[in-house]
């Protein structure tokens, strides 16, 4: 007599309303480049790099990039941030969204 498996299960949805604890390294002596783990340190999530050229003068002045389980596999891109000069906004696209930031008041910090 055979036994019937259950189908297999899908993993659980990722619970939202409980708070995810990351950690943020800077990598090398300039500290162009950003590398976000998940809670255990050992699994880079994210990476985060800031161009070469001057604050105004290449844009995207950031690129936040999916980290690859792979040393050949380049990153895949997923987002940028965009700072204005003379202003005090900044534009972050993530996943082809732009996500404005716009300061309320003159003292306001976003």
């Amino acid at each position: 007599m055979s036994k019937c498996l259950p189908p297999p299960s899908d993993p659980p949805a990722p619970d939202y309303n409980t708070p995810r604890i990351l950690h943020i390294y800077l990598d090398g002596l300039t500290h162009r480049h950003l590398t976000i783990t998940d809670m255990d340190k050992s699994r880079p999530l994210y990476k985060i790099d800031q161009n070469s050229g001057t604050l105004f003068s290449s844009k995207p002045h950031m690129t936040i990039s999916q980290a690859s389980s792979s040393s050949t596999t380049p990153p895949t891109t997923i987002g940028t941030v965009t700072f204005h000069s003379w202003s005090r906004s900044i534009d972050l696209e993530l996943h082809g969204r732009p996500i404005p930031f716009e300061p309320e008041g003159i003292f306001t910090r976003a």
